[in-house]
């Protein structure tokens, strides 16, 4: 049996009996409760009952998390609070998770794994000791650094979540894609991103994005098939095959080559290629029109890198 204080009980012990401290001693606060019984002496009980009648009041309003993190702190009383229902949903409100995404917990495990793995790769044998392929953007090493990356993810999503719930959803894909920046394998990232995406009635990119979460080992099929905000995608022609590829999205050849663009130069190159020669000066002013605002959404974060390639190819076959 745990001895664990109770705040009605505290209370009670406050307002009859505060006049000698009982919910001091009650409490496990012997000196203070010392304290009461000599005021109750030397003020013949008028300062110990004001006080008594304060304690009462305060106990009363104070929320049960707010007195068990203050009264009921001890190991064992702390094991056995781990146990119950309210201790559960308070660590919940006060862990910064969002309640409308039930993967976050999961999320943050498996982006944890992708880390360490995503370290493995990032290392190459020499002649010497291990060290970094690309010594300009290096991964954090530190404990420190690691919880500020998943801080910065977390308030990321929180963001994203906010704006969708908004209906800002260039806003909501636009924080989502920074995640994607920092951890491109986020499954909570990539599975909101297509719910935006659907929304936005561009269901390519929906299914590109589901494809991603299920790279990454997003496995709840159901929920892709029953999912709401993915309605849209889901009366989609292309759908039947793509869920019958198991969610894995797989995009049409196209003649052009998966080189992005550069330069204007580059650009030039490209419209010139022999199995477009066939367009009018028009059609190429008005391809390199959407050719250069692609690249600017794509620069502003607006899109992501895939994404980008995916409306290229359209274009160049269209």
């Amino acid at each position: 049996m745990h001895n664990e204080k109770n705040k009605n009980l505290a209370a009670l012990l406050a307002f009859f009996g505060g006049i000698v401290g009982l919910q001091r001693f009650y409490l496990g606060q012997v000196g203070l409760g010392l304290l009461m019984v000599f005021f109750a002496i030397f003020t013949l009980g008028s300062v110990s009952a004001i006080i008594g009648v304060i304690d009462a009041i305060i106990f009363l309003t104070m929320s049960p998390d707010k007195f068990d993190l203050k009264y009921n702190n001890s190991d064992a009383t702390a094991r056995h609070r781990k146990g119950q229902p309210r201790y559960r949903s308070y660590r919940r409100r006060y862990s910064g998770s969002v309640e409308s995404d039930p993967m976050g917990r999961r999320d943050r495990r498996i982006s944890r794994d992708e880390y360490r793995a995503s370290r493995m790769n990032d290392m190459r044998k020499t002649d010497g000791p291990y060290r970094k392929r690309n010594r300009r953007k290096q991964v954090p090493t530190s404990k420190r650094e690691r919880r500020m990356v998943l801080k910065k993810i977390d308030e990321l999503k929180t963001r994203g979540i906010e704006k969708f719930k908004d209906y800002d959803m260039e806003g909501s894909i636009q924080e989502f894609n920074k995640i994607l920046e920092i951890d491109p394998h986020n499954i909570a990232a990539n599975f909101n991103v297509a719910c935006a995406y659907s929304q936005l009635e561009k269901p390519e990119r929906a299914m590109l994005h589901i494809s991603e979460a299920v790279k990454a080992g997003f496995d709840d099929f159901e929920r892709i098939r029953k999912h709401s905000k993915l309605a849209y995608a889901r009366i989609q022609p292309e759908w039947e095959d793509f869920e019958r590829n198991g969610f894995i999205y797989v995009e049409k050849e196209t003649v052009v080559s998966r080189e992005t663009l550069q330069d204007p130069e580059e650009e030039e190159d490209l419209v010139s290629d022999p199995n477009l020669k066939a367009m009018n000066e028009e059609d190429k002013a008005d391809l390199l029109a959407h050719l250069h605002t692609l690249k600017e959404q794509r620069e502003k974060g607006i899109i992501s890198e895939t994404e980008f390639e995916l409306e290229r190819r359209k274009l160049m076959s269209s």
